[in-house]
């Protein structure tokens, strides 16, 4: 069977530097998040993942103040706390830009002073590689999404031969797991999503295609096929790892030679309108 999953471009190669910036400051435990989207968690786990995770969600709270200062730096000790007859301050620092913001939430020994000028380098990274995003619509989108619609785009329109051709889109929009992500570790939720892709990869056919746009939205194309048949194909799929039964809605959108290479059209599909 001939089917090509595709992941979203460079969302690897963001976390690397991420990874590979983090390593290089003091930072024992930290957890980065952009508006509702865990990023990395980062270092040991020295205080429990699950108080820091709540901490982020916490931070929201203040969006009011961050459309207040928008494009600023917000740095500011949170607590000090001690573990093993060690002593921890925790710190917080987000960044504002695009009505998009990135949350962290690190931790680091108390005999340590970070400067805030020592995360310059994190905040060029954010702003210029991540933030650069338009104004958020009411589905999260990756930071890559213009190239990522122009790879699919290009992948469909490779296949159509002549104007009498079509094909069908499916949108697989998941339930939000956040809640789930909270209390279980980043190898189940990893599961989760294998778990998803290997479902919808029983179901394609040869030539089909599979694009994970985000965490929420999964897409196929079938060439040269109407949306009865498709939903056909799907009409019995269904996601499970151990007792979670995860739910979705699907939509299929039948296309010709033109009518999906408009970003406005697959707005519509991601954002369920």
């Amino acid at each position: 069977m001939n089917q090509t999953i595709i992941e979203s471009p460079k969302i690897s190669y963001f976390e690397t530097m991420l990874k590979r910036y983090v390593a290089s400051t003091p930072c024992l435990q930290a957890v980065f998040a952009v508006n509702d989207d865990i990023l990395l968690e980062h270092g040991k786990e020295i205080h429990p993942r699950s108080i820091l995770l709540q901490m982020i969600e916490d931070l929201k709270k203040f969006d009011l103040l961050a459309s207040l200062l928008a494009g600023q730096i917000r740095f500011s000790k949170v607590k000090t706390i001690e573990k093993d007859n060690q002593k921890y301050d925790i710190y917080t620092y987000s960044i504002e830009k695009n009505k998009n913001v990135f949350r962290s939430i690190f931790l680091i020994s108390s005999d340590q002073v970070p400067l805030e000028s020592n995360f310059k380098p994190l905040n060029d990274l954010v702003q210029n590689y991540y933030m650069n995003l338009p104004k958020k619509k009411d589905y999260q989108v990756i930071d890559t999404y213009s190239d990522f619609l122009e790879k699919i785009i290009g992948d469909i329109d490779h296949l159509f031969t002549s104007k009498e051709e079509v094909g069908v889109v499916s949108h697989f929009h998941i339930q939000d797991l956040r809640n789930y992500y909270k209390n279980m570790s980043q190898q189940y939720t990893e599961e989760i999503h294998s778990q998803i892709k290997t479902g919808i990869l029983r179901h394609l056919k040869k030539g089909d295609q599979l694009y994970r746009v985000n965490q929420r939205s999964y897409i196929t194309y079938s060439h040269h096929c109407d949306v009865d048949k498709v939903k056909s194909r799907f009409s019995d799929i269904f996601f499970q790892l151990n007792t979670l039964i995860i739910r979705y809605q699907l939509s299929f959108h039948q296309i010709d030679s033109t009518s999906f290479k408009k970003r406005d059209f697959w707005d519509k599909i991601i954002s369920g309108t």
